[in-house]
């Protein structure tokens, strides 16, 4: 199994290629995430009624709630890592060359026992060092130290990046997986930074756009427009980045080097 670690034009013949193979992807990317968005929302629902029989709208923001939701969202491991795994499976799927669809999501039910374990291993590390730090913040009165508890907790969410999908790929056992995961993250940290620094750099014009809707309507409505379209392209681009061609250089020890007709040219 080859795990590189070059940061040079890597990451921009990966971004550069994940545009290029949106094309044939987004509708299966929006599908998959409508599907993905509408199965959560049925939890939180399920929830939602479970604890607040007469809940409204407000109840759902109300401390209480979000409290209750957190940790009975532990009941909800299983679904919730089985449709994140859907996700980037389908992506490194399709740059495999793979004829892949909305319901190929559902295509890994038979490991759910190690993607489960992944996912509860994940949820307790990041809680503990959530709570250490907020502890720490009330004891010593340092507000800032909750929000370096909470950057700690995505940064756990990075180092298990490929968890899920290497239990799937290389079958192995989610402990082994999360540590491959550790080992490519820590030897590909420039690459997978870089890359997922660009997007949320993407994003977040396009959510300052919006926010000019306050100071000039029109100047923000046209940007916000741009920035909805620029979303449809986006999304499935980092999908594809992180998940499908950072994966194959990673794991399958692949060089991406461009998108020719009729597929992804992978020079081994």
């Amino acid at each position: 199994m080859s795990i590189i670690a070059k940061c040079d034009s890597n990451v921009i013949n990966i971004i550069r290629t994940s545009f290029k193979m949106t094309k044939g992807f987004k509708g299966t990317f929006w599908g998959m995430y409508i599907a993905v968005g509408l199965i959560s929302i049925t939890m939180l629902l399920a929830v939602a009624y479970i604890y607040f029989p007469n809940f409204t709208t407000e109840t759902m923001q109300t401390q209480e709630f979000m409290a209750k939701f957190k940790y009975t969202s532990i009941l909800f491991l299983p679904v919730t890592a089985l449709l994140i795994t859907g996700m980037e499976m389908v992506s490194l799927r399709y740059t495999r060359g793979e004829e892949v669809s909305v319901k190929n999501i559902f295509d890994y039910t038979k490991s759910i026992w190690n993607l489960t374990l992944i996912a509860f291993i994940i949820f307790v590390i990041r809680q503990i060092v959530i709570y250490i730090f907020n502890i720490t913040t009330l004891t010593l009165q340092m507000d800032w130290l909750a929000t370096v508890g909470i950057a700690i907790g995505w940064i756990i969410n990075i180092i298990f990046l490929f968890s899920y999908m290497l239990v799937i790929d290389k079958r192995v056992g989610a402990i082994e997986a999360m540590k491959l995961s550790f080992i490519a993250v820590k030897k590909n940290l420039c690459i997978v930074l870089s890359i997922g620094i660009f997007f949320i750099l993407l994003l977040s014009v396009i959510v300052f756009s919006s926010l000019l809707m306050s100071i000039s309507p029109f100047l923000g409505f046209i940007l916000g427009l741009a920035g909805l379209l620029g979303i449809i392209w986006i999304a499935p681009a980092m999908f594809i980045s992180l998940f499908g061609l950072l994966y194959r250089m990673i794991f399958d020890g692949v060089e991406i080097d461009g998108v020719q007709k009729g597929g992804t040219h992978f020079k081994v």
